[in-house]
């Protein structure tokens, strides 16, 4: 046993400094266990979609190392399994979770569960994602302010978070209104997660999405006469995923697409999704196609297109 004697005045300093350390890491593991207690099991959607298993975040909310993002339907939820703190680190256990869309239940969690309804143990070993962050220097800010720079909250809108191109799809999908509100709908286990509710719902649009938002073109739409429509000249098929190859998901998705006077592809929007990181490969193919641009009394138009994109494995 260590014995500690004090008769100075610099004893009695040196003691309050120890408390002093003390106090911060006493308050951050209290707000650990408010925060524990408030996200386990529940569903929260990563900042920035950051991909990979493993991701360190500064006490700033800032990830360190290497950033890499991919789409939001492969690396943006995840369902927070484990919220524990170790001396100066926070570590978050979650599972990614996947997401597809279907005529009847719209964007809706791919991830296979058991007869509790939990997540199936093998999706939790694969898709395992772990979040360590440093809370040795948040005194007096509390971790839930940290979470918050990590995660999406009831304050951000989704709508705004995710890259162009998915920008009209979820607006309209979130607010029920609009041409794609059908096409682009959530289930309900998804609208319960914080930022896609009334806020994401309500998200000003830019304009160049609004200026194209209607009438939406469809594969089968009537041309203008003395118009004619435009014809690709390069035009490679997107890359299935890893993941929706693994899960053998497929399907059909519809982008919007406006072929300008150069026969160049610009303001896509996706019309119809699929999910898994389909959308995403789509969108990156379609970007480099090239087409002999569409005519109007034989002098170049630009034309907006519907183009189907066809995922099968065969």
């Amino acid at each position: 046993m260590t014995r500690l004697f004090c008769r100075t005045t610099a004893c009695h300093a040196l003691t309050a400094a120890v408390l002093t350390m003390y106090v911060p890491l006493i308050a951050a593991q209290d707000s650990l266990k408010s925060v524990r207690d408030q996200y386990q099991n529940k569903i929260l959607v990563v900042r920035n979609f950051y991909a990979g298993h493993s991701l360190h975040f500064a006490s700033n909310g800032k990830l360190t190392g290497k950033q890499v993002s991919d789409d939001w339907t492969t690396d943006g939820f995840v369902q927070i399994d484990e919220i524990n703190g170790s001396g100066q680190s926070m570590l978050i256990r979650a599972t990614r979770l996947q997401i597809g869309w279907s005529s009847k239940s719209g964007f809706t969690v791919l991830n296979k569960r058991d007869r509790e309804g939990n997540l199936d143990k093998k999706e939790k070993k694969h898709h395992e994602l772990q979040i360590q962050a440093d809370i040795d220097s948040l005194a007096p800010q509390p971790v839930e302010v940290l979470l918050s720079q990590i995660f999406l909250t009831g304050a951000d809108s989704f709508a705004t978070a995710v890259p162009p191109y998915w920008k009209l799809c979820i607006h309209d999908g979130l607010s029920g209104i609009g041409n794609l509100a059908q096409t682009c709908s959530f289930s309900r286990e998804l609208l319960d997660v914080p930022s896609l509710g009334e806020q994401a719902a309500n998200a000003p649009l830019s304009p160049v999405i609004e200026r194209d938002r209607s009438p939406f073109p469809l594969p089968t739409s009537k041309v203008e006469k003395g118009v004619v429509p435009p014809h690709a000249t390069y035009s490679p098929e997107p890359p299935f995923t890893d993941l929706a190859r693994a899960r053998r998901f497929q399907g059909m998705l519809i982008l919007s697409v406006r072929i300008d006077e150069a026969g160049h592809t610009n303001d896509i929007q996706i019309a119809r999704p699929l999910g898994c990181g389909l959308d995403a490969q789509a969108v990156r193919a379609v970007a480099d196609w090239k087409f002999i641009p569409a005519t109007k009394d034989n002098r170049p138009v630009s034309f907006l297109v519907a183009i189907e994109v066809d995922f099968h494995l065969y």
